[in-house]
């Protein structure tokens, strides 16, 4: 019974500590707020020390319009911008997962890949459709389609196109997935 008794000494003793330090921390918070008021309300017409220079004044209205920040200089065509007012954004959410890849390739790498082939055409694709209806990503070449490797040159620029074929169909170069005949980009459009 010793033990018990000792223990509740022990948690009775904590808790008055801990209620005591409480009331020292808000009352210390509440005489540091006086003491900084004091001064000025003491004597109004007294100068006052200059002050810090303000943040600046935080725009009204709503943070967000149309999806897009409405803060000064930010981008319009942002993430959060949704797919319904944003056409960049419209026409990735319409792009297949198997172009992703070559979404961020660049104008210049674009026109790059497609001189380094423009003069290596290569049988359009011959199968139930017109050769056109296969320049789309997704599609699904015939497997008697004429790829072809990219040119060294471009693999050295480009390593990540290494595993990657090409097929023309007009003036378009398609990049095909070789394993499964899939189109993963159209460039030259």
């Amino acid at each position: 019974m010793r033990n018990h008794d000792l223990s509740h000494d022990c948690l009775r003793t904590a808790a008055a500590a801990a209620a005591v330090a409480a009331a020292l921390l808000i009352a210390g918070g509440i005489g540091f707020a006086a003491a900084q008021k004091a001064p000025a309300e003491a004597n109004p017409s007294a100068p006052s020390a200059p002050s810090a220079p303000s943040a600046p004044v935080p725009q009204s209205g709503p943070a967000f319009v149309n999806g897009a920040l409405a803060a000064p200089g930010a981008d319009q065509d942002a993430a959060t911008v949704p797919a319904k007012f944003s056409a960049k954004h419209d026409a990735e959410d319409h792009l297949p997962t198997l172009a992703f890849t070559f979404k961020n390739l660049s104008d210049a790498q674009r026109r790059a890949i497609v001189a380094s082939v423009k003069d290596a055409r290569t049988a359009p694709p011959q199968g139930t459709v017109p050769p056109e209806a296969y320049a789309k990503p997704s599609m699904q070449l015939p497997t008697s389609a004429d790829l072809r490797a990219l040119p060294d040159a471009v693999i050295a620029q480009m390593p990540e196109m290494k595993g990657y074929r090409y097929n023309t169909v007009g003036d378009k170069v398609l990049l095909v997935e070789p394993e499964n005949y899939t189109v993963v980009a159209v460039l030259g459009e």
